[in-house]
């Protein structure tokens, strides 16, 4: 029936095929959600398509590249490029440290793809983890291509971030 309903202190997955609507997902969560979104996507056209999406149906989405990162912080939602998710990023340090205790969902779009870039020899989980550590409400991954690197990282996010 059009309705989604995400289970709260896990990792929800949603494999789907392309083309079936998973990008609408960051507009749903905006909406039905009143915590802020970070919508994480391996590559910067994906990003570009996530924030135009969001900003076409009148949320207000911020882009990592922003000039002014300080928006940031009044933002409904950010998007941005997996290498981006480290604390040196100063839009995401605005978007996080918006008030003391601020908790936030998380889209992360192409799971498969996502889930290589965080494990490869750059071995970029470590800072991703600990840009998010304490901040996540919920996790929402999607992709078209369930893989084994998906299930890894699915189990990686649930046990550093909810402890199981």
């Amino acid at each position: 029936d059009g309705r989604i309903q995400l289970k709260e202190g896990q990792i929800n997955f949603l494999s789907a095929p392309t083309g079936s609507g998973k990008g609408c997902l960051a507009e749903y969560l905006c909406r039905q959600s009143d915590l802020p979104l970070l919508c994480v996507d391996p590559l910067r056209q994906l990003v570009r398509q996530t924030h135009d999406r969001l900003d076409k149906a009148g949320i207000n989405v911020i882009h990592y590249e922003t000039e002014h990162p300080g928006d940031a912080r009044d933002c409904d939602a950010l998007a941005i490029c997996t290498p981006s998710v480290n604390l040196n990023k100063r839009v995401l340090e605005y978007f996080l440290n918006r008030e003391e205790d601020t908790k936030i969902n998380v889209l992360m779009d192409e799971t498969h793809l996502l889930a290589k870039q965080l494990f490869d020899r750059k071995q970029l989980f470590p800072k991703f983890y600990s840009s998010l550590d304490g901040r996540v409400e919920t996790f929402m991954l999607m992709s078209a291509t369930p893989t084994a690197n998906c299930q890894t990282l699915i189990e990686r996010l649930q046990k550093d971030f909810y402890g199981s």
